[in-house]
Formats: structure tokens, C-alpha cells, sequence
């Protein structure tokens, strides 16, 4: 099974890269989420696909996630900003992590995906180097 991070999950994108996932459950499991400030879509997606890690943009959201979580009893860990956008990207840290990037590369998320284009990429080293899966 692969585990996939998703950032930028309540997007368009995002919502249909899970949409594939969810119909996928024999072959990927979600690791991690992030998103801008969409509590309750993220929410929603904690329910459904019990992530390890959750990173909001705005941390003002992120603390608002993290406290619907807690009276859910669902144990995620939630960071925020820049930082959870990283930990997002880089977790769980084993060659069967893939990661998706649908990112614009403006001011919120300033990274864009290793060629340019959104899309699904896997990594087998950490990230020095991407494959296209598509």
C-alpha cells in the first residue's frame, strides 16, 4: 500500500486526487493533508481518511482544526504555515510516500510542484529527485 500526502486537499485538485484515493483503498492510504483555511472541508477528510499529519496555512485555522479534532477524539496531529506545509510534504519519509502538489505557487503556498504543473509525483530519496506519475 502507498501512502499519499495531498497539499492543498480542499481544492479542486486536492478533492480529486482523494476522489481516486477513496475508490483506491487496497493500494494508497492518506498520510497527511494540508490546506489553506477550509476547517470544515479538512475536517471532513480527517473523518474520512484518519490522516497521521494535517497542515493549515493560516494558523488561526489550524488552531480552530485542531480543537474540533480533540472534541472528535481523533488523534492528528495539526501544524500550521510554512512549516506544516513542509512536514506535510516530507512525511512520513519512506520511498513509498508519494506526494501530490497542487499548488499555484502564490503567496500562500509559494512552492509549485518539481516541473511547474500540478500532478501526482513519487519520490524514492527524499525528495532529490521526482518521477511524474501520469
Amino acid at each position: 500500500m502507498r501512502g499519499i500526502a495531498v497539499l492543498g486537499s480542499t481544492g479542486s485538485i486536492g478533492l480529486s486526487t482523494l476522489d481516486v484515493v477513496a475508490r483506491h483503498p487496497d493500494r494508497y492510504r492518506v498520510v497527511a493533508l494540508s490546506a489553506n483555511s477550509d476547517v470544515q472541508g479538512m475536517l471532513a477528510q480527517c473523518r474520512q481518511f484518519g490522516p497521521e499529519l494535517v497542515a493549515m496555512a493560516d494558523p488561526d485555522s489550524a488552531r480552530a482544526l485542531a480543537a474540533a479534532l480533540r472534541e472528535e477524539h481523533l488523534a492528528i496531529e495539526v501544524m500550521a504555515g510554512p512549516e506544516g506545509l513542509e512536514a506535510v510534504a516530507t512525511h512520513p519519509g519512506d520511498a513509498d510516500t508519494a506526494w501530490v502538489f497542487p499548488m499555484d505557487g502564490g503567496t500562500v503556498w509559494p512552492r509549485t510542484s518539481p516541473d511547474g504543473h500540478p500532478g501526482a509525483y513519487v519520490t524514492r530519496n527524499a525528495g532529490k529527485s521526482w518521477q511524474r506519475l501520469d
